[in-house]
């Protein structure tokens, strides 16, 4: 089975709150955040910092975005301030949380607007190729992962994400199952296409059964669209067209 190109979605400019610390103080904090630039573009860097803070407590912050196409994105995580009250996100490693930061990766988006990482080299992605992964949301990774890995062959891989596949030949890219920030609303801007090898029978018949859903198309196309038990679009490839 032959899987072609990926899912990714980004968010864009939105709203970073602060509550804390959870150290006690006899000196309420009166935080305010910093967020240069106000408003960004998709690739544009942005720093986020705090001040006012007690020292060296540790507070929780929590950032909400919705990009382009409506979709809501949240992330939240626990620092500890600075000696001087303050908390910088481009030099500050978070205690827990949902953000993984300071991660060597940089987000870029191409002349389309479509969104992808330059990613540090990590051990996972050791012989991947220029493409290291193709990332899909997930609302349950360990059952879309079986999905996957029934309908193309691909077996599980000791990856980053929460579930990842990859070609058993152990080359080419990896398939990352990764936890979706919330209930997809909209159409995925990039999306998979799986083409049958010969002698398979009808993959169409056999990704319904194993969950997915057949979307109704008007045009004559040579594939055949469906989504995956997240919603995730993909294609299946008519055998026949060359």
């Amino acid at each position: 089975m032959l899987l072609v190109a990926g899912c990714t979605a980004s968010p864009g400019a939105g709203q970073t709150t602060t509550t804390g610390p959870s150290t006690a103080s006899t000196t309420p904090a009166q935080p305010g955040i910093d967020v240069e630039p106000a408003s960004s573009k998709l690739a544009e860097p942005v720093s986020i910092t705090a001040k006012g803070l007690d020292p060296r407590a540790v507070y929780t912050l929590t950032l909400t975005s919705s990009d382009s196409m409506g979709v809501r994105w949240s992330s939240s995580a626990r620092f500890r301030s600075t000696a001087g009250g303050t908390l910088d996100l481009d030099d500050a490693k978070p205690r827990s949380g949902s953000y993984h930061g300071v991660d060597a990766m940089v987000v870029l988006a191409d002349l389309e607007g479509n969104a992808f990482c330059v990613m540090e080299h990590r051990a996972a992605y050791r012989s991947t190729g220029p493409i290291a992964a193709l990332p899909l949301d997930s609302a349950d990774p360990d059952r879309d992962a079986a999905f996957w890995a029934e309908l193309s062959g691909w077996v599980p891989y000791d990856g980053v994400a929460p579930a990842s596949l990859r070609h058993p030949s152990g080359r080419g890219p990896v398939l990352e199952l990764c936890s979706e920030p919330g209930a997809k609303q909209a159409k995925s801007r990039m999306h998979l296409d799986v083409r049958a090898e010969p002698g398979e029978g009808d993959l169409v018949v056999h990704a319904v059964d194993l969950g997915a859903r057949r979307l109704d198309s008007k045009a004559a196309l040579p594939w055949t669209v469906l989504q995956d038990p997240s919603g995730n679009e993909f294609c299946i490839l008519d055998p026949h067209e060359p």
